[in-house]
């Protein structure tokens, strides 16, 4: 049963299509996971789902994303919302979530490394999905051009630091990547490299979907790197990615 706020309050004009309404905030559900957010205004939440539980603000520039939920599942979820002026108001849906699906990210990148460029240049893709997801034919594109990755498997929880044929590992200038991490070797990272002054990156399957973008952000200083503040973190969200400690981490979690 859904109760509407006091006065209206309900994010059906605001939402995508590709969302659901949940009384005065959008819910786009995937497969392990549920986004909340709200465009128009700002509310502060207490939401339940089974033994889960979360207290946070939603607003334009900060979703909440629900995880970890079980795929292809039926959840009931109860929402108590309240926002600035103290109206408040209780919801109940029933929701099922989608079967398993692929979450790759672009969850860092090496613009301007202290080595050589663009051999010492990297992109770092993150598996932030329940299934492992073949790379081969995918596609990441800056703005001047296309580089069409090999086959690599990548498995959940897996990283993998897409580079130049030159890059060197062992570079005494530039941080190692993570052992556990995958090197994908590329005859050409981006359109003769990637930009110091910054420009859009985004990811894409080879049957063309965009699946993961960074926007344009300059590289402030040598040997820093962009970097996703959570593999979760949304694309459209500005405050998503910021710059990382001196070396970046390439291959392992992020360091703010």
């Amino acid at each position: 049963m859904e109760m509407r706020l006091k006065g209206g309050g309900n994010a059906g004009s605001t939402c995508l299509p590709a969302e659901s309404v949940f009384g005065p905030i959008c819910a786009l559900i995937q497969d392990d996971r549920v986004v909340l957010s709200s465009r128009d205004s700002e509310w502060w939440i207490g939401l339940r789902v089974e033994n889960l539980a979360w207290t946070d603000r939603v607003d334009a520039l900060h979703p909440v994303v629900l995880r970890p939920l079980a795929v292809d599942s039926e959840h009931n979820l109860l929402l108590h919302a309240m926002d600035a002026a103290g109206v408040s108001g209780q919801w109940h849906e029933t929701i099922r979530t989608a079967a398993v699906q692929p979450h790759v990210v672009i969850n860092e990148l090496m613009a301007n490394p202290a080595g050589p460029e663009p051999e010492q240049e990297w992109v770092e893709l993150f598996n932030d999905g329940q299934s492992g997801v073949q790379l081969e034919g995918w596609i990441l594109e800056d703005s001047g051009g296309e580089t069409r990755l090999p086959e690599c498997l990548l498995g959940p929880g897996q990283y993998a630091l897409v580079t130049n044929e030159a890059y060197d590992p062992a570079s005494w200038v530039d941080r190692p990547p993570s052992p556990e991490a995958v090197i994908v070797r590329v005859p050409k990272l981006g359109t003769g490299g990637l930009s110091n002054n910054g420009e859009p990156l985004r990811l894409r399957t080879k049957d063309g979907k965009t699946v993961s973008t960074v926007p344009s952000i300059p590289s402030p200083k040598q040997s820093t790197s962009i970097a996703r503040i959570s593999p979760d973190a949304l694309d459209t969200i500005p405050g998503s990615f910021l710059n990382s400690a001196d070396g970046g981490t390439p291959g392992a979690p992020n360091t703010l």
